[in-house]
C-alpha cells in the first residue's frame, strides 16, 4: 500500500463515525391518496411514471395505475396459497412499454403498460427484492433467502448464485442468502455489488468469486446495524449504502474505504430505527441524494455532507410517517410511498406555490370584523413592505421575505372605530404616506416609528394617492390634483374628486369622469377627451371599479356588472370582455400587470390570468389546488419577486405565479372508455363498440396532478363545436347515453383552451341491419343461385350423359341386332347357292362376304365412318345380293360430292333400306330388270341421300304383310344415334306410281 493510500485509509477510519448536525427542515404541502381514493392498499413499495405520464404504484395488495383522478388496479390470480400473492415488491424498466415487476411470492411478471396486462416470466425466482441491469444488458435479481440471479436476455435463462451453501437450517439461508440491494460496478464491468444482511459483497462474473467488505470496526458496538445493508446506489467512484438503522454509508470503490453518516447519531447509539434506516437511495441533483427512510423523506448534500428533512404537510398538519419510495415526475411533482397505512402523498410546485401568512394578533382593541389588505407599498429605501389593513392596527411592516418586522397603530381619525387605512405610498425621502377612510393623510417615519397627521393649507381632505416610477407622489384632493417631490408641492390641474384614476405611465394619467375617458398630461397639465363609454343603465359611475393602463397602451376598466371594458389607445377601439372570454363572474374589481407584462384580473370569488394568444381569461384559481378556501376579492398585487399577493380575512397569500403557469398543461388525454363488460385503454385511429352498447363512459386527464381537482373540462359530440357542454369542476368523465348506431366523434378540452383531443368511435350496427350482414347474405344468395344453376346444369348434363350412355348401349344393342340380321341373310344366300349346286357363285359370294365381314369388323366400334366407307360397304353388300339373286337387279351410285372421304355418317346407314328393296321390291319374274339408284347431294345445311328402286312398292298387299325387321331396327337405331352424336337424321319414304319406292335420308 503506497503512502497516499495509507493516509487516506487512516483518515476515513478516523472520521468514519461522522455525526452530521447541520440538519435542515423544509415543509412540503402534499395531497394524500389512499383506499378512499381507490388505491388498492395503503402500504406502498414503489412508484414510477410511464412514458404516457401515468403514475404506477406497487402496493402490498395490487398494482395500481393513477391518472390524476382514478386508480386502475391490477391483481394476480394465485398459483399458490397465501395472502401475499399480490404483494408487488420492485420494478425495472425494460423499454417504454414493458416493465418487469417482482412479487413477494409469485415471481416476476412482465407488465405491458399499454395493454394493462401482467404476464408471468417463466422460471423466475419467487421472492425478488430488487431488479437491476449490468452493462451487458443482463438483468440482475436480488432475492430473499435464495441468493441472486442473472437473467441472460439472449438465452432467456436464469442462473442462480448462492452466497453461502444451502443448509437445512432456514435461519442460515435467510440471513446469508438474502440480497436486498444489487448494482453494477460503474468502474468494472465484471463486478456486481450485493447488499446483504451480513454486509457488502462483491461478485466477479468471470471468476465467480465473492468478496466480503465489513463496514464496521471490531471495537464498534453496532456492527450488525452497520453491516445490515438494505439499499445500494452506485454513482461515479462511490457506492452509497443504506443500512437497517445503520444510517448512510459512502463506500469508495477505488480505495475500498468507507464513511458513515447519521441524521441523528443519538438515535443510532440508542438503537432507534426510524431516521437511520435508509430504505431506498436515488439521485435528486448532481450534488444531492434522495433518501427514503423509516422516519420520512430526506435529502443528503454530498458537498456539505448535511441532511435535510422534508416535513409533509397535509391540511396544515405534519405527517410523521416513513417513506419507502420517492419519484420526481416529469412536471417536477414529488411522489412519496409509505408503508404505514398512509398510501401515497404528492407534492407539486403548484401546491407549494401558495404560502399563507396570518396577521399578527392586533394591539388595538379586538373587533368582531376580520381584517383585509387595502394597499401595499414597497420601500426601496428601507427594503421592506408596508401593508395597510382594515380593522387591524392600520399599518404592518414586512421584510422582503415577508417576515413580520413591526405592526403599527395609526392615529384613529375615525371616532368609535378601529383605524381604517385605505392607501399607502412612499415618497422620495422614504416617508410613508397613509390615507385613511376619513380622507386624512398620515405620515409615518420608519426609523422612529412615529405617525404625524399631515396638515396643509393647500387642501384638507384627500381622495387618492398614486405615484410614478421616479418616486413622485400625486394626491387627488378637493382643491385639485397635486404632485409632491423633494418636499415641494405643485398644483397640476383641477379634477373632480369622484373620478377613477389610472396608474401613471410616461407622465400620462387617464381617468374616467362620468362616461368619458380623459387624459391628463402631467408635464403640460393639459386635459384631452379620449373616448366616451356606452351609456350605463344609470348615471352612477361606480359601475367602473378601477382604471389601469398596461404596457401595451391599453386601458382596462373592470365593471361592477358586465365584465371588463378594454380600450386600445393605439387604434381607439373599445371591446367588452365577459363570459365568452372566460369570465365566470362578471363582477370585476381590479386589473394589474406583473413585471413580464402578464395581466391579472380580480373578481368576486377568484382571480384570472389573461391569455393574450387565446384572447381570453384563464381561471388562475382553478390551476391551484390550494386547499385554502375561497380567495378574498378585495385586493391583489405583486411583490418585488413577481409573486401574487391575495388577501383573505385576517391573512394573506403569496403565490409564485410562474410555477403555476409553467406546468399548466392544457391538452387532455383520453385515459379509458368503459362500457358494459369492456374497458378500452389503447386508442388508435378509431375504436369499435359492440352493437348492444348505446351507453359508454369516457374518462380523460391532463396529468396536471397539482390541480386536477380544480380543472374544468368541456366536451362536444359529433362535430357540434358550437355546443360545448361544460362539466363540473374536478369532474373528468362523460357518460354518453342513447348513442345511435354508426360513427361518432367525441371532443374534449379544458375550458379556456383551444387544444382539444378527438376520440373517434363507432357503435356497431345490429347484425341484421348492417351492410356486413347484407353483403354476406347477397353473396350467399348469389353463391346459392350459382350453385343451383350449376347443380341443375350438371344434373341435366348427367341426365343427358346417362341418356347418351343408354342410347349408346341401346345403339350398340340395335347394331348388334342389325349385324346378325345382315349376316344371317348373307349366310342364307350362300347356303341357298350351295343347295342348288351353284358352287362357283357360292364361292364368289363367300369371298365377297369375307371382305364385307372384314370391313364390318373394322367399323364395329366406330360411331361414325366416312361416306366413302359406307358406299364401299353398300357396294359389297349389293354385289353379294346380285350374285345370290342371279343378277335379277342392278344398282348405281350417283355422287354429286367431290370428296366423300370428308363426310361422316353412321355405319350401315343405307344397308337396311337396300336390303328391303332387294328382298321385297324385286323377284325373278320381274320385267324389266330391277334397278336400285343411290343419289348423293349436299347443300349448305344438310346431306341428302336418295335410295330409289323400280320394284313393287311397299304399299302392295304382299309387302304390307312383310314388314322388314331390319327397317324397324334401323329406324330405332337412327333415333338413338341422333341423340348420342348430336346429329339430326330424317328418313322419308313413299311409293312411286305406278311402281317403285323411294327412301330419302337427310342428315343435318
Amino acid at each position: 500500500m503506497n503512502k497516499f493510500l495509507f493516509i487516506s485509509v487512516i483518515f476515513n477510519i478516523i472520521f468514519s463515525y461522522n455525526s452530521v448536525f447541520a440538519q435542515q427542515n423544509e415543509n412540503l404541502n402534499v395531497l394524500n391518496y389512499n383506499l378512499r381514493d381507490g388505491l388498492s392498499n395503503n402500504n406502498i413499495n414503489f412508484i414510477f411514471q410511464d412514458y404516457k405520464r401515468y403514475i404506477w404504484v406497487g402496493t402490498f395488495n395490487g398494482l395500481c395505475r393513477f391518472d390524476g383522478y382514478n386508480f386502475k388496479n391490477l391483481f394476480l390470480e394465485a398459483t399458490v396459497e397465501g395472502n401475499s400473492i399480490n404483494h408487488f415488491k420492485s420494478y425495472f424498466k425494460i423499454n417504454d412499454s414493458i416493465y418487469w415487476i417482482s412479487t413477494h411470492i409469485e415471481g416476476v411478471f412482465e407488465l405491458n403498460v399499454n395493454q394493462l396486462k401482467l404476464k408471468k416470466i417463466e422460471n423466475s425466482p419467487p421472492v425478488v427484492t430488487q431488479i437491476n441491469i449490468d452493462k451487458n444488458g443482463n438483468l440482475l435479481l436480488g432475492t430473499l433467502a435464495n441468493g441472486f440471479f442473472i437473467y441472460n436476455h439472449q438465452s432467456k435463462q436464469f442462473k442462480q448464485y448462492l452466497l453461502c451453501p444451502l443448509r437445512n437450517e432456514f435461519k442460515y439461508n435467510w440471513n446469508n442468502n438474502t440480497v436486498s440491494g444489487i448494482v453494477q460496478d460503474p468502474l468494472n464491468d465484471s463486478i456486481i455489488w450485493l447488499g446483504c444482511r451480513s454486509g457488502l459483497k462483491s461478485f466477479n462474473k468471470i471468476t465467480l468469486k465473492i468478496n466480503d467488505f465489513n463496514l464496521s470496526r471490531p471495537e464498534e458496538s453496532h456492527q450488525q446495524a452497520l453491516n445490515h445493508v438494505i439499499s445500494l446506489f452506485a454513482e461515479g467512484k462511490n457506492l452509497w449504502v443504506g443500512r437497517y438503522f445503520g444510517g448512510l454509508g459512502k463506500f469508495d470503490l477505488i480505495t475500498k474505504t468507507w464513511k458513515n453518516y447519521f441524521y441523528n447519531p443519538k438515535n443510532f447509539e440508542q438503537k432507534v430505527i426510524n431516521d437511520n434506516t435508509i430504505i431506498k437511495i436515488s439521485l435528486k441533483k448532481h450534488n444531492e441524494l434522495w433518501l427514503a427512510t423509516s422516519a420520512g423523506t430526506y435529502t443528503f448534500n454530498k458537498e456539505t455532507e448535511s441532511f435535510k428533512k422534508y416535513n409533509l404537510v397535509l391540511n396544515n398538519k405534519i405527517i410523521n410517517t416513513g417513506t419507502t419510495s420517492i419519484l420526481v415526475d416529469n412536471a417536477r411533482n414529488y411522489w412519496f410511498g409509505h408503508n404505514d397505512q398512509i398510501g401515497i402523498t404528492m407534492s407539486s410546485p403548484k401546491l407549494n406555490s401558495v404560502k399563507k401568512y396570518i396577521f399578527p394578533k392586533q394591539k388595538y382593541v379586538y373587533d368582531y370584523y376580520g381584517s383585509v389588505i387595502t394597499d401595499i407599498a414597497y420601500s426601496k429605501k428601507h427594503k421592506r413592505y408596508f401593508l395597510t389593513v382594515t380593522n387591524h392596527d392600520g399599518l404592518l411592516e414586512y421584510s422582503e421575505n415577508f417576515e413580520l418586522i413591526r405592526q403599527n397603530i395609526i392615529p384613529n381619525n375615525w371616532k368609535n372605530y378601529e383605524p381604517f387605512a385605505v392607501e399607502v405610498a412612499e415618497d422620495d425621502r422614504g416617508v410613508i404616506w397613509v390615507l385613511d377612510i376619513t380622507h386624512a393623510l398620515i405620515c409615518f417615519e420608519p426609523k422612529t416609528a412615529k405617525f404625524t397627521n399631515f396638515k396643509s393649507s393647500l387642501f384638507e381632505s384627500c381622495n387618492s394617492i398614486t405615484s410614478d416610477t421616479n418616486g413622485k407622489l400625486y394626491f387627488l384632493t378637493e382643491n385639485g390634483f397635486f404632485s409632491y417631490k423633494e418636499n415641494k408641492w405643485q398644483n397640476i390641474a383641477k379634477l373632480p374628486v369622484n373620478i377613477k384614476l389610472s396608474n401613471i405611465k410616461n407622465d400620462k394619467l387617464y381617468y374616467v369622469e362620468g362616461r368619458k375617458i380623459k387624459l391628463l398630461n402631467l408635464v403640460s397639465a393639459k386635459t384631452t377627451l379620449v373616448s366616451e363609454l356606452p351609456k350605463f343603465s344609470t348615471s352612477n359611475n361606480n359601475y367602473i371599479q378601477n382604471v389601469f393602463c398596461d404596457s401595451k397602451n391599453r386601458l382596462w376598466l373592470p365593471l361592477e356588472l358586465g365584465g371588463v371594458y378594454l380600450y386600445d389607445l393605439n387604434n381607439q377601439k373599445l371591446s367588452i370582455l365577459s363570459g365568452k372570454q372566460g369570465l365566470i363572474s362578471n363582477t370585476a374589481r381590479e386589473v394589474i400587470e406583473d413585471k413580464t407584462g402578464k395581466i391579472f384580473l380580480l373578481c368576486n370569488g377568484g382571480f384570472y390570468f389573461f391569455d393574450e394568444i387565446k384572447y381570453r381569461f384563464i381561471d388562475f384559481d382553478n390551476l391551484i389546488n390550494h386547499q385554502s378556501g375561497e380567495w378574498y376579492e378585495h385586493f391583489i398585487a405583486f411583490t418585488q419577486k413577481n409573486e401574487v399577493i391575495l388577501s383573505q380575512s385576517d391573512s394573506f397569500f403569496l403565490i409564485n405565479q410562474s410555477q403555476v403557469l409553467q406546468f399548466h398543461n392544457n391538452k387532455p388525454v383520453i385515459s379509458s372508455v368503459l362500457g358494459n363488460g369492456f374497458e378500452i385503454f389503447q386508442f388508435n385511429k378509431s375504436i369499435s363498440i359492440p352493437n348492444y352498447e348505446n351507453y359508454i363512459k369516457i374518462s380523460f386527464t391532463n396529468f396536471d396532478f397539482g390541480s386536477t381537482r380544480e380543472i374544468i373540462y368541456e366536451y362536444s359530440l359529433d362535430n357540434n363545436k358550437g355546443n360545448w357542454l361544460q362539466l363540473e369542476k374536478g369532474k373528468n368523465t362523460v357518460e354518453l347515453q342513447n348513442l345511435t348506431e354508426g360513427s361518432h366523434i367525441f371532443r374534449v378540452r379544458i375550458v379556456g383552451s383551444n387544444n382539444e383531443v378527438l376520440l373517434k368511435f363507432s357503435i356497431k350496427v345490429v347484425w341484421y341491419k348492417s351492410k356486413l350482414f347484407y353483403i354476406p347474405v347477397f353473396i350467399s344468395l348469389l353463391l346459392f343461385s350459382i350453385w343451383l344453376i350449376v347443380y341443375m346444369l350438371r344434373r341435366k348434363y348427367n341426365e343427358e350423359l346417362l341418356k347418351k350412355m343408354i342410347a349408346e348401349y341401346k345403339l350398340k344393342s340395335l347394331q348388334s341386332q342389325l349385324n346378325p340380321h345382315f349376316l344371317f341373310n348373307c349366310l342364307n344366300s350362300i347356303s341357298a347357292l350351295n343347295k342348288i349346286g351353284e358352287h362357283e357363285k357360292s364361292e364368289k359370294v363367300l369371298q365377297s362376304f369375307s371382305k364385307l365381314m372384314r370391313m364390318i369388323l373394322n367399323i364395329s366400334n366406330e360411331q361414325l365412318i366416312t361416306l366413302k366407307q359406307e358406299l364401299e360397304l353398300d357396294s359389297l353388300y349389293m354385289d353379294i345380293e346380285r350374285l345370290r339373286k342371279n343378277y335379277t337387279f342392278d344398282y348405281k351410285i350417283i355422287s354429286n360430292i367431290e370428296d366423300t372421304s370428308k363426310i361422316f355418317v353412321p355405319p350401315l346407314l343405307l344397308q337396311p333400306f337396300l336390303e328391303n328393296c332387294i328382298k321385297h321390291g324385286f323377284n325373278s319374274d320381274m320385267q324389266p330388270m330391277g334397278l336400285i339408284s343411290i343419289t348423293i347431294n349436299k347443300t349448305t345445311a344438310k346431306l341428302i341421300i336418295e335410295i330409289n328402286d323400280n320394284g313393287f312398292g311397299i304399299e302392295s298387299e304382299n309387302n304390307k304383310l312383310k314388314a322388314s325387321k331390319g327397317i324397324e331396327i334401323q329406324r330405332e337405331r337412327l333415333k338413338q344415334f341422333q341423340f348420342t352424336n348430336n346429329m339430326k337424321i330424317d328418313v322419308i319414304n313413299h311409293c312411286l306410281q305406278p311402281q317403285g319406292y323411294i327412301v330419302v335420308v337427310e342428315i343435318y
